[in-house]
Formats: C-alpha cells, sequence, structure tokens
C-alpha cells in the first residue's frame, strides 16, 4: 500500500503540472496524457475509498471517515468538471478563466481534505487499517497538491489581482511551500515556517535555502522527483523532509518551487517498526529452534508446522497441512477437554495445558500447549498459533515418582504410608479388619553370605507368594527391609489362621535364585481392630509385639497379639526410664558423617548423627532409642541438645578456616509440631555465633504426617532465618510429587535403598529411577546428595549423572569429631577416595 500512496504522488505532481503546462506551456503535453493521469488518479482515489483487492487496499468502516470521503469526492468531481472543460477549450483567456475558477474551488477542498486527514489521524486504527491512514493522507496531500500548483503558478501570473486569496490559499495548506530565487527564500508560508522552527516568515525569508536544505541534495533532486532527506530547522537540529523542487524558469526567471513536509514522526515509526519486525523474526527463528510450531485457521485445518513438529509426531507436513488435529488424537483427553479448550480460544483468550498425542508410528507423546489465538479487525479470531515443548520424559519421571509414593520400588507391593491410610480407611468406616506383621527369619544371614543382588530377589519372590495367597481385595505391603503387612477383612479367627499357616507354609518351600536353591522361614504378628486397638499406631505395634513373640517362641510361627505380651516391653521401659536421666547424666555424644562434592571430592559438610553411651547397656542404637524419644515427648529436649552441640562444634571448624562448612541437623515431627521450634533455633544460632545460612535442617519421614499449614509455616520461618532444608530419605514412599512441590526445600537425599542398587544385575529401572530422581530434583532447583554409597561403582554411575554430593561408608562412616578432624581435616588435604 506504501507503494500504492507513493506512485499516487508522483501521479498527482505529474498531472497537476500537465494542467498548468498544458495552459501556459502550450505544446509541452497532450489533452491525452492529462486525461490518462486525471483517470488514474480517480482509479486510485476509489481504490482508497472503497477498498481494492488489485491494490490491495482494505476499505476504511468508519462511517464518519466514509461521509466525508463522500463530501469530498463531490468537490473533486465539480473540480473535475472545470479539468474537462479546461481540456475542451481552446480560447486562451477563457482557458484562465477555467483555471481561476479551479482556484477559488480549491479552498473547499483544502478544507475538506484537512478534516478527512484529521479524522484518519484520530481514529487510531491499528495494524493493516493504520497503514492505510498513513497511505490516505499521502494521497490527498498530493490531491492537495494539485490545487496548489495551480494556485502557485496562478499567484505568480496574477499576484496583483488576487494576492489576497490566493495567500489565503497557500497560507492554508498543511504542507509548507516556499519559492527560492538564487538560492534565496522569498516566500514561504506559515506551514512552511513552523516546519521549520520558526515563529514568523520573517526568520526564514531572505536566508539562504543552503541553511535549511544540504546544498548537495538540492543540486542532486532530479526535476519532478519526491525524495526524503535531512534538513535543518533554525535551531540547529535536524529533521526529516520530505520534499519535492519544481523550477519555474519558464515563467520567472531562476525561480523554483519547493513543497515540503516533516516526516520526523514517521520516519521514527518506521525504525520503530522495523526494529519491531527485526525482533518478531529473531522470536520466530528462536521458537522454531526450540519449539514445536503449529498454525491452524479457524477451523482447526493445520496449515502451517515447523520441523520439530514433524520430528515428533512422525508426520511430514504435507501429511498433516489441511488436515485438523484429530490426527494427532490420543484418546486420552476427553470432549470436555477439548470444548473447553475451543471456547476459551474462540473467545480471543490464551489457552496453556498439557496435552498427549498419538504419533504417526503409535507412540505417545506429551507437550506443554500454549495457544494464542490472532484477532482480526472486527475482534475475532480468525487463526491459532500453537507453541509446544516436548516433556514426555518428565511425564514419565512424575509416573515414577507418583507410583514411588504409594507402592514399593523394589517390590512393587503397596509401601507403608499406602498400607496405613487403607487401614485409616477402615477404622474410619469401622470395619473388622486384621494386619498380618510378617518378618522374614535370619535374612540378614542371606544378604551377608549370598550378598544383595539374591536378597533383593528373595523379597521380590517372597511378596509375589504372598500376592497369590490372599484375595484379590486384601492389601499386601512392603514395610521396608524384610518386613511385611498384610490388611485383611476379619470375619473370624479360624480364617485369619487359615491365611497364617498358608503362609508360613508356602514361604518355607524352596526358592531357586541365581541358580541357588534358598530356605527361609517367617514369623507373623496379627492384631486385629478393634479388638486389639482403635488406632493406626496401637494396632500396628500390637502386631510387632506379636511377630516378636512369635520369633522369641522359635520362629516359623504366628501369634496373635495378647496383653500379657507386653511383658517382654521391659528393655522398652527400662529404656524410656534411662533416657530420661540421660540429657542431664551427659550420656549424649554426637556422631558426625561427612558429605562431599562428588566433582572435587572434598568435604561439604556434615550430619550430626546422635549415640547413646549408657554406662551399663553401652552403646545405644538410635533406631531403639529415637522413636521412644519421639513417643515419651523427650525429643523435644534431645533435639535442642543436638543441634546446640553441632552448631558449637561447626563454629568451632569456622574458627579453624573450614568457613564454608553445612552442619545438617534431623528434625522429627515432634519437633516440627511445637509452636518454639523457630523460636529455639534463632536462640541457639544466635548463642552459638552460628551463621543461619551453615545449617542445614533434614526433615525426617514423619514431618509428612503432618497438616500442611503446619509443615508450611514452620519451613517458611526456617527459609525466612536463612535456614537450609533437605527432604531426608527421599524415595522411601512418603515423598510424593505433591510433598515435593510443597515444601521450600533446597536440598533433596536419594535414600540408600535406591543407591544399594546401582550396578547390580536386574536393577536397571531401578538405577535409571535414581537418574530420574536426579534429574527431577534439577529441574526443581534443589542440590541432590546420594545416602549410603559403599562402592566405587556407586560414585561413578553418580558422578555421571552429574549428582552433586555423596555420603556413605565408602566415604566414611559418623565418627566423633576428633577422630573426624584427625582422618580429614588436620592434613588440609582434599578427601581423596581410594579407587
Amino acid at each position: 500500500m506504501i507503494n500504492v500512496a507513493g506512485r499516487e504522488r508522483m501521479l498527482t505532481e505529474k498531472m497537476s503540472k500537465k494542467a498548468i503546462q498544458y495552459v501556459f506551456m502550450e505544446g509541452l503535453y497532450t489533452k491525452k496524457e492529462l486525461q490518462e493521469s486525471m483517470g488514474t488518479f480517480e482509479k486510485n482515489f476509489y481504490g482508497l475509498m472503497n477498498g481494492s483487492n488489485e491494490l490491495g487496499l482494505v476499505k476504511l468502516e468508519d462511517k464518519e471517515i466514509q461521509a466525508q470521503f463522500q463530501k469530498t469526492m463531490e468537490i473533486w468531481n465539480d473540480v473535475k468538471e472545470d479539468y474537462q472543460l479546461l481540456l475542451i477549450e481552446n480560447d486562451k483567456e477563457q482557458q484562465k478563466v477555467i483555471v481561476s475558477k479551479i482556484n477559488l474551488k480549491s479552498i473547499d477542498q483544502i478544507e475538506s481534505l484537512d478534516k478527512l486527514v484529521n479524522l484518519i489521524e484520530q481514529s487510531g486504527r491499528k495494524s493493516l487499517q493504520g497503514l492505510n491512514s498513513q497511505k490516505l493522507f499521502l494521497i490527498f496531500s498530493n490531491l492537495l497538491l494539485i490545487i496548489i500548483l495551480f494556485v502557485v503558478w496562478h499567484f505568480f501570473r496574477n499576484i496583483k489581482n488576487s494576492e489576497r486569496k490566493y495567500r489565503l490559499l497557500v497560507d492554508h495548506s498543511p504542507m509548507g511551500i516556499m519559492t527560492v530565487q538564487e538560492d534565496k527564500i522569498t516566500f514561504i508560508n506559515k506551514s512552511g515556517y513552523q516546519t521549520l522552527g520558526a515563529d514568523d516568515s520573517s526568520e526564514v525569508v531572505g536566508r539562504n535555502v543552503h541553511d535549511f536544505i544540504n546544498p548537495e541534495i538540492k543540486a542532486s533532486i532530479k526535476k519532478d522527483e519526491l525524495i526524503e532527506e535531512k534538513g535543518k530547522r533554525i535551531d540547529e537540529n535536524d529533521i526529516d523532509l520530505e520534499m519535492v523542487l519544481i523550477p519555474l524558469n519558464t515563467v520567472l526567471n531562476n525561480n523554483e518551487l519547493i513543497i515540503f513536509k516533516d516526516i520526523t514522526e514517521k520516519i521514527q515509526s518506521k525504525t520503530e517498526a522495523e526494529n519491531i519486525y527485526k525482533e518478531l523474526i529473531n522470536l520466530k527463528s528462536a521458537l522454531e529452534v526450540s519449539s514445536i510450531v503449529e498454525v491452524v485457521d479457524k477451523k482447526g485445518r493445520i496449515v502451517y508446522v515447523n520441523d520439530k513438529f514433524c520430528n515428533i509426531s512422525k508426520y511430514s507436513a504435507e501429511e498433516v497441512i489441511g488436515k485438523t488435529h484429530r490426527i494427532l488424537n490420543s484418546g486420552y483427553h476427553t470432549a470436555d477437554f477439548y470444548q473447553n479448550l475451543w471456547e476459551t480460544i474462540n473467545k480471543g483468550q490464551v489457552w496453556e495445558g498439557q496435552v498427549k498425542n498419538k504419533a504417526k508410528d503409535g507412540s505417545y507423546y506429551w507437550v506443554q500447549t500454549i495457544i494464542v489465538p490472532f484477532i482480526n479487525s472486527k475482534g475475532e479470531p480468525y487463526q491459532f498459533i500453537t507453541i509446544r515443548n516436548d516433556i514426555t520424559a518428565r511425564k514419565e519421571a512424575e509416573k515414577e515418582i507418583k507410583l514411588l509414593a504409594t507402592h514399593d520400588h523394589l517390590t512393587h507391593l503397596t509401601n507403608r504410608r499406602k498400607f496405613e491410610y487403607e487401614l485409616q480407611q477402615a477404622i474410619r468406616k469401622h470395619n473388622s479388619v486384621a494386619v498380618l506383621f510378617i518378618d522374614l527369619d535370619r535374612f540378614k544371614y542371606v544378604n551377608d553370605t549370598l550378598g544383595h543382588s539374591i536378597g533383593d530377589n528373595l523379597i521380590k519372590a517372597v511378596a509375589k507368594r504372598l500376592k497369590g495367597i490372599v484375595e484379590k481385595d486384601a492389601i499386601v505391603s512392603r514395610q521396608g527391609g524384610d518386613e511385611f503387612t498384610i490388611l485383611v477383612n476379619y470375619r473370624d479367627r479360624n480364617s485369619i489362621e487359615i491365611i497364617a499357616k498358608e503362609m508360613i507354609d508356602r514361604i518355607k518351600q524352596p526358592y531357586m535364585i541365581e541358580q541357588k536353591e534358598i530356605l527361609i522361614t517367617c514369623s507373623i504378628g496379627i492384631s486385629i481392630y478393634p479388638e486389639h486397638g482403635n488406632d493406626i499406631e496401637t494396632i500396628m505395634k500390637n502386631a510387632d509385639v506379636a511377630m516378636y513373640w512369635s520369633k522369641d517362641k522359635g520362629k516359623d510361627g504366628f501369634s496373635f497379639y495378647e496383653p500379657h505380651m507386653k511383658e517382654k516391653s521391659v528393655r522398652i521401659m527400662q529404656l524410656e526410664l534411662e533416657l530420661r536421666k540421660a540429657i542431664d547424666n551427659n550420656e549424649f555424644i554426637l556422631y558426625y558423617q561427612p558429605k562431599i562434592d562428588l566433582k572435587t571430592n572434598e568435604i561439604s559438610g556434615c550430619e550430626a548423627l546422635i549415640r547413646w553411651n549408657h554406662p551399663t547397656m553401652g552403646m545405644v542404637s538410635p533406631a531403639e532409642f529415637i522413636p521412644l524419644a519421639e513417643e515419651t515427648g523427650l525429643i523435644s529436649q534431645i533435639g535442642e541438645w543436638v543441634l546446640r552441640e553441632a552448631c558449637l562444634q561447626n563454629r568451632k571448624w569456622h574458627e579453624a578456616g573450614y568457613n564454608n562448612f553445612i552442619m545438617a541437623v534431623n528434625m522429627s515431627a515432634h519437633q516440627f509440631k511445637q509452636p518454639t521450634m523457630i523460636g529455639m533455633i534463632e536462640r541457639i544460632l544466635h548463642e552459638t555465633n552460628h551463621e543461619a545460612k551453615h545449617l542445614e535442617i533434614e526433615v525426617t519421614e514423619s514431618v509428612s504426617m503432618l497438616s500442611e499449614e503446619v509443615i508450611m509455616s514452620q519451613l517458611y520461618a526456617l527459609k525466612r532465618l536463612g535456614v537450609s532444608i533437605a527432604i531426608d530419605d527421599f524415595g522411601t514412599g512418603y515423598s510424593s510429587l505433591k510433598y515435593l512441590d510443597m515444601l521450600p526445600a533446597d536440598v533433596l537425599k536419594i535414600d540408600k535403598s535406591f543407591i544399594d542398587e546401582i550396578g547390580r544385575m536386574n536393577h536397571l529401572s531401578s538405577s535409571l529411577m535414581t537418574n530420574a530422581i536426579i534429574s527431577l530434583a534439577k529441574s526443581l532447583k534443589m542440590k541432590v546428595v546420594a545416602e549410603g554409597i559403599e562402592n566405587i561403582d556407586q560414585i561413578h554411575y553418580l558422578k555421571l549423572h552429574n549428582c552433586e554430593y555423596g555420603q556413605g561408608y565408602l566415604i566414611s562412616k559418623p565418627l566423633p569429631a576428633c577422630e573426624l578432624e584427625m582422618k580429614f581435616m588436620r592434613s588440609n588435604e582434599k578427601v581423596f577416595l581410594a579407587v
């Protein structure tokens, strides 16, 4: 359209000059040439007014603009009649009279044109219509130029007779008009001197035209050529001008007529438009390279796809162009899903979501999708651009992680958390159920003598047999290690005894694993709801007590829980009594297990682990006294002692030069429930002069059982202190995707059970799961620590898959501070593993 407008401008200039020269320079132009110019101009004018496919012009629908079009055209038709009379009149004097009429009518024409241009400029039209506005302005300015040229020419011919009338016409022109004689400006109209930054014509008239127009540019202007060049204002600032220079030598000696217009804003707009266009081109290139791009029309037919679309869908562009998206329908999404999608984008709104598609080869893939509508001038979508990113790998990882939340990764049985959920549901519904707690006898011996690979395969074989014994509605769960639980509907003791006996008989049958025959037995404890308890904790605890009773009786048997079995819990009672004295008697000590940077082999920090050195019982395992401490409420007091001692020790190491050591401390659910926990941590950090950024709180499994409100409140309070948060034992069942999203964690610690299986035969899926967890943590901007590293193959695998930190017996077992310093720190060297 810009080119059309430009051609129109040149045409109007030539047409106007031809009309003047036809009258005053006889023989220079013919009637036919003037008629052709008028016809071409009128055709283009009608095209602008009504729209023209041939010229690529869109009709402006605004009623007020169209009305002004009509008024302007009526005036033009009146002027055109005078042109036509001019062409058929042979008498020279009469021709001059006709030219005078044209001059008089041109004042109305100017006013009509000014109003039309203002309406278009004020209409605020965008995109293509905005371009039409600019082009219409050029056309109308050029139409005005026809009249002005007549006026100016006649002005020079008849200045003494009609000076007031013609000066009014020229001064009202929106174009700058100046006359030049021997490079001196002899006349300039109001628009002209205002364009040049003057307040009055006297500031310009008499000056050299080269003060405003570069002489080289002026000298290079061809006759009748419309150009765009830089000029100068009165204040010496640059100005962009569009101008035409018309020699008037045939009438007045050495006179030139220069008609010009300020196009600074137009040039700036053009530059901005070019920059935007370049940015859009760069954006398009970036999208083409990084994303799956597709364009569909309003009927859903595909009109464009890029190479990445073809690569993932396995279709060529030719196979999908013109087709609808049904060609990719996987059958996964409902009709309502697609209805909502189309309703959204047909409203002109952006739709975003995840879509599962089917490729040509039958494979499925997931894409994160954004659909953006293209809106026409009526505010209606006429096309949609779809930008997608392949998230198939992420969806597969999410699927596996979700499975981890409810199922055991080794046996694919229900895990402990899911089992407890099902038991809670039964209790809530008051259904009578029995819990069978199964523990394999002497399994540790099998593991230690035959290896973990055989041990794991034995666990899977036992799980398969257990699953085959019970009815489908029973819940078979692996609690961890060699412990299983089964939840069945309770009718009577006899039915439960039958199940227990069959389990004992089936489990003791020989197993052939890795060409070795293995024999193993089990001990079973049974508790019944509601007979043996009214809550999960009691039911599970009593089943566990009954199982140990069976072991004490000689293994390979089962026992129903009986109250007298608690007499065997004397040690527990004794431990509780001694535990209350342990803090006052200073019987607790801290061991520290180092954590290393797997890239540099440098110690990056330690995990503080509590030990109980009882004067008569010796070292008591944390697995034995920590649950008791939580049950009795002593865990808060013990936890505060651990935190203070760990901070004091880390402060000593910092003062010794290990400035970046991070001290990790475990905290239980009981501690998180305490409203004073944050204050206690803040107080200890202050008392020990320990920086919060060098403290890492490890969130234990039990924390997930608390309400979301409690977890979020406490953890975000820790974050505000500047303390780091680690999710411990990830993969053991409680760490679901929801849990990951919920916690503002910095570190993810992969459970030892995953690390144990790296490199073992028949455990490729578990190794892949470890890799998936690492990738997931990276995507969540979390650091990754692998727990329980015991061999160099595990180190190599973890390094290969970009796991950042490691911890385990291969590096070091937990040690007292003095031994840790002696082994690793006093040499002030890196930790080098024995390869």
